[in-house]
């Protein structure tokens, strides 16, 4: 949380649907004092079309409910010609991670933004090695 604090000189937003249950377990939000944290799902987000230069996603899309109405609303919340980045994790069915993603159905949901190609599949992140039918992928435009 969140990743993009990496950049400098950017304003940086957070949309979480789970804001309020990590206010009531103490999550130290204090640690971000440059990141505008909104409490919302991402098939709903309260903001202006066209409000964002950039979108960074990672590992996020495969837990919302419904991703058709996610890529939407960033479609919609993306200024045109605006930066697009996502890490997607390609998995089975589960609980957790009801949406099963795979090349074709991030194109049909994602296919609008311009430019937009993959740049990268990897089994391994910082955290884990993935089982042999899974992977991270990155798909970005830029």
């Amino acid at each position: 949380m969140p990743s993009a604090t990496c950049f400098r000189g950017a304003e940086v937003f957070s949309l979480e649907p789970l804001i309020p249950r990590y206010l009531d377990a103490g999550f130290p939000f204090h640690y971000y004092p440059g990141v505008q944290f909104i409490a919302s799902h991402a098939e709903e987000i309260p903001c202006e079309s066209a409000f964002f230069d950039a979108v960074i996603s990672v590992n996020a899309i495969d837990h919302v409910d419904f991703p058709a109405g996610a890529a939407a609303e960033i479609r919609r919340v993306l200024k045109p010609g605006g930066l697009f980045r996502m890490h997607v994790h390609y998995h089975q069915y589960s609980t957790c991670e009801p949406v099963m993603f795979t090349d074709e159905k991030f194109l049909e949901l994602f296919g609008w933004c311009h430019g937009l190609r993959k740049v990268r599949t990897t089994q391994t992140s910082h955290s884990q090695n993935l089982p042999p039918d899974e992977s991270f992928v990155v798909w970005s435009n830029f």
